[in-house]
């Protein structure tokens, strides 16, 4: 089995990508030099069951196109709706997607995910170029992105790819969930 399949068997989140794409990351990967030194030991990984994966593959689409098939790809890719995707018992709870809620905490701040859906509780009143300006800019008006929001990540990518996630999300099916980072999150 090459590197490619390797990778793609054992790390979901490859899946989607070409194989020219998941070698050029294996070639990446050995060309770092090598670091040897004790690493503390990490506790066991603690989180949704990945037997209950998202049906991402049956969200009936409003709408397809070419960006939004690319915006697919790249939503896909970067695991959006594992953050932005409620969970119960470390489940996801299905006709949730997208809808935001995932409460995460970062020592004495926390905050919920936002709802990334075309229903007025979501990314109704965005449009194109402003959500494009707040994954560029880490803000949405004046309150800045909740640090879990790994935005910095996402910002360099080009305006086409930006709009393309955009046009994605507001393809995927609405769903009335209001998220309001305003006020303190609940669990």
């Amino acid at each position: 089995m090459g590197s490619a399949s390797i990778l793609r068997c054992r790390i979901s989140t490859f899946n989607r990508l070409p194989d020219q794409d998941l070698r050029a990351i294996v070639a990446y990967l050995r060309s770092i030099p090598p670091l040897v030194h004790d690493l503390p030991r990490n506790p066991p990984y603690v989180g949704v069951d990945s037997a209950q994966g998202l049906p991402m593959d049956s969200l009936k689409l409003k709408t397809t196109s070419k960006q939004v098939r690319r915006g697919e790809f790249l939503v896909r890719i970067g695991g959006c709706e594992t953050c932005h995707t409620a969970t119960n018992s470390k489940r996801y709870i299905l006709g949730m997607e997208f809808a935001g809620g995932t409460v995460f905490r970062h020592g004495n701040d926390f905050a919920a995910s936002s709802n990334l859906t075309p229903d007025p509780s979501g990314l109704f009143g965005f449009d194109s170029r402003r959500f494009v300006q707040t994954i560029r800019s880490g803000h949405t008006g004046a309150r800045p992105l909740f640090s879990a929001m790994p935005w910095y990540f996402y910002r360099r990518l080009t305006t086409a790819d930006l709009a393309a996630i955009f046009a994605y999300l507001r393809a995927v099916p609405p769903v009335s969930h209001r998220v309001d980072n305003a006020m303190p999150a609940s669990e």
